[in-house]
Protein backbone atom coordinates (compact mmCIF):
# COMPACT_ATOMS: atom_id res chain seq x y z
CA UNK A 1 0.00 0.00 0.00
CA UNK A 2 1.09 3.56 -0.70
CA UNK A 3 -0.24 6.72 0.89
CA UNK A 4 1.06 10.20 0.12
CA UNK A 5 0.05 13.72 1.06
CA UNK A 6 1.40 16.26 -1.44
CA UNK A 7 1.10 20.04 -1.04
CA UNK A 8 0.15 21.35 -4.49
CA UNK A 9 -0.59 24.98 -3.67
CA UNK A 10 -0.59 27.12 -0.52
CA UNK A 11 -4.18 26.09 0.25
CA UNK A 12 -4.49 22.78 -1.64
CA UNK A 13 -3.32 19.28 -0.74
CA UNK A 14 -3.44 16.11 -2.83
CA UNK A 15 -3.98 12.83 -1.00
CA UNK A 16 -3.00 9.73 -2.99
CA UNK A 17 -3.84 6.19 -1.82
CA UNK A 18 -2.72 3.26 -3.97
CA UNK A 19 -2.88 -0.51 -3.58
CA UNK A 20 -0.91 -2.75 -5.96
CA UNK A 21 -1.82 -6.33 -6.76
CA UNK A 22 0.68 -8.91 -5.72
CA UNK A 23 3.37 -8.88 -3.08
CA UNK A 24 7.10 -8.52 -2.78
CA UNK A 25 9.37 -6.94 -5.36
CA UNK A 26 6.76 -6.74 -8.16
CA UNK A 27 4.35 -4.74 -6.00
CA UNK A 28 7.25 -2.60 -4.74
CA UNK A 29 8.27 -1.78 -8.34
CA UNK A 30 4.72 -0.73 -9.18
CA UNK A 31 4.50 1.50 -6.12
CA UNK A 32 7.92 2.97 -6.94
CA UNK A 33 6.58 4.02 -10.35
CA UNK A 34 3.56 5.63 -8.64
CA UNK A 35 5.87 7.54 -6.30
CA UNK A 36 7.91 8.81 -9.25
CA UNK A 37 4.77 9.96 -11.04
CA UNK A 38 4.07 12.44 -8.25
CA UNK A 39 7.05 14.48 -9.45
CA UNK A 40 5.07 15.41 -12.56
CA UNK A 41 2.21 17.08 -10.67
CA UNK A 42 1.38 20.47 -12.18
CA UNK A 43 -0.09 22.61 -9.36
CA UNK A 44 -2.01 24.79 -11.81
CA UNK A 45 -3.90 21.91 -13.40
CA UNK A 46 -4.41 19.45 -10.59
CA UNK A 47 -7.67 17.59 -10.36
CA UNK A 48 -8.13 14.09 -8.99
CA UNK A 49 -9.18 12.78 -12.40
CA UNK A 50 -6.09 14.24 -14.10
CA UNK A 51 -3.85 12.76 -11.41
CA UNK A 52 -5.38 9.32 -12.01
CA UNK A 53 -4.83 9.78 -15.75
CA UNK A 54 -1.18 10.63 -15.05
CA UNK A 55 -0.80 7.58 -12.80
CA UNK A 56 -2.39 5.34 -15.42
CA UNK A 57 0.02 6.72 -18.05
CA UNK A 58 2.94 6.18 -15.68
CA UNK A 59 1.91 2.56 -15.17
CA UNK A 60 2.10 1.96 -18.93
CA UNK A 61 5.27 3.99 -19.53
CA UNK A 62 7.40 3.36 -16.44
CA UNK A 63 6.71 -0.21 -15.51
CA UNK A 64 5.30 -3.34 -16.99
CA UNK A 65 2.07 -4.49 -15.48
CA UNK A 66 2.26 -8.13 -16.46
CA UNK A 67 0.30 -11.21 -15.59
CA UNK A 68 -2.91 -9.30 -14.94
CA UNK A 69 -1.30 -6.93 -12.42
CA UNK A 70 -3.06 -3.64 -11.76
CA UNK A 71 -3.43 -1.02 -9.07
CA UNK A 72 -6.41 0.55 -7.40
CA UNK A 73 -6.21 4.16 -6.36
CA UNK A 74 -8.09 7.03 -4.83
CA UNK A 75 -6.97 10.62 -5.26
CA UNK A 76 -8.44 13.48 -3.27
CA UNK A 77 -7.68 17.17 -3.55
CA UNK A 78 -8.49 19.09 -0.39
CA UNK A 79 -8.98 22.82 -0.81
CA UNK A 80 -8.43 24.31 2.64
CA UNK A 81 -9.66 27.76 1.58
CA UNK A 82 -12.96 26.58 0.06
CA UNK A 83 -13.39 23.61 2.46
CA UNK A 84 -13.94 21.35 -0.56
CA UNK A 85 -12.82 17.77 -1.14
CA UNK A 86 -12.72 16.59 -4.75
CA UNK A 87 -12.24 12.87 -5.34
CA UNK A 88 -11.59 10.39 -8.16
CA UNK A 89 -11.49 6.63 -7.70
CA UNK A 90 -9.93 3.91 -9.84
CA UNK A 91 -11.20 0.57 -8.58
CA UNK A 92 -10.42 1.38 -4.93
CA UNK A 93 -12.95 1.23 -2.10
CA UNK A 94 -14.52 4.66 -1.61
CA UNK A 95 -13.50 6.99 1.20
CA UNK A 96 -15.51 7.36 4.35
CA UNK A 97 -16.30 11.01 4.98
CA UNK A 98 -17.50 12.18 8.36
CA UNK A 99 -19.08 15.47 9.40
CA UNK A 100 -19.70 16.22 13.07
CA UNK A 101 -18.80 12.60 13.85
CA UNK A 102 -21.45 11.17 11.53
CA UNK A 103 -20.71 9.41 8.24
CA UNK A 104 -21.89 11.11 5.07
CA UNK A 105 -23.19 8.55 2.62
CA UNK A 106 -22.16 9.03 -1.01
CA UNK A 107 -22.66 7.00 -4.15
CA UNK A 108 -19.06 7.18 -5.37
CA UNK A 109 -18.41 6.05 -8.95
CA UNK A 110 -15.41 3.73 -8.79
CA UNK A 111 -13.98 3.52 -12.33
CA UNK A 112 -11.58 0.86 -13.56
CA UNK A 113 -8.33 0.03 -11.75
CA UNK A 114 -5.21 1.59 -13.24
CA UNK A 115 -3.27 -0.45 -15.74
CA UNK A 116 -6.41 -2.12 -17.11
CA UNK A 117 -7.09 0.33 -19.95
Amino acid sequence: DYISVVPIAPTRIAIVIVDATGHGSSAAAILGAVSGAEDAIDPDEVSPARLLEALNWAMHERCCLTGGAFITAIVCVLDLKLFRLTTAIAGHPPPMVFRAGLPLLHDWPAGLPLGIA
